[in-house]
């Protein structure tokens, strides 16, 4: 989503609240100086609404709920941010629970099993939880009957998974 607002020069509008009060007229302003402040001001405030307007648009309509009382963009991302992002210890327990509960059931899918360990540890890379080098190995340990039988693709996980340096298992 930050990809896009960056392509649509809009990426401003989630960094920082709108700030108007800096364009407020004054009397000492000349004629000039007003109508260029309506202008500024109306420019902001439309590509604040033309964020918002993009960040609803891309979210389902279940979701709405959350942005429902946001009144700028910055509010908008906020919310969705607060609803999505795990970074509060709750997220981050229930990421961590849900990696040390992923198996590769027998016969099991083994691409979806892949992307969906992908998935979670870039989740909990986002959420700054670190991971043990024996709960990563455990994980990818579950699906080592099938890639025992390959043996080729179990070394190639090894290296691409468990290079982090170990951290002690305790």
């Amino acid at each position: 989503m930050e990809v896009l607002l960056e392509d649509k020069g809009l990426l401003h509008c989630v960094q920082a609240p709108l700030d108007l009060a800096g364009l407020a007229e004054l009397e000492s302003d000349s004629a000039n100086d007003k109508q260029r402040k309506r202008a500024l001001r109306a420019e902001r405030v439309a590509k604040d609404r033309s964020c918002r307007n993009l960040l609803v648009n891309r979210i389902a309509e279940d979701q709405l709920d959350h942005v429902k009382d946001a009144r700028s963009a910055k509010e908008t991302w906020d919310a969705l941010r607060d609803v999505f992002e795990r970074v509060g210890i709750a997220g981050k327990l229930f990421l961590k629970k849900q990696f040390q509960e992923l198996r590769l059931v027998e016969g099991g899918d083994v691409q979806a099993f892949l992307l969906q360990f992908e998935k979670l540890l870039r989740e909990l890379k986002a959420a700054e939880q670190r991971l043990t080098w024996c709960e990563k190995s455990r994980s990818l340990r579950s699906c080592d009957h099938w890639i025992g039988t390959c043996g080729l693709l179990w070394p190639n996980l090894a290296n691409r998974w468990l290079q982090s340096r170990p951290v002690p298992c305790g």
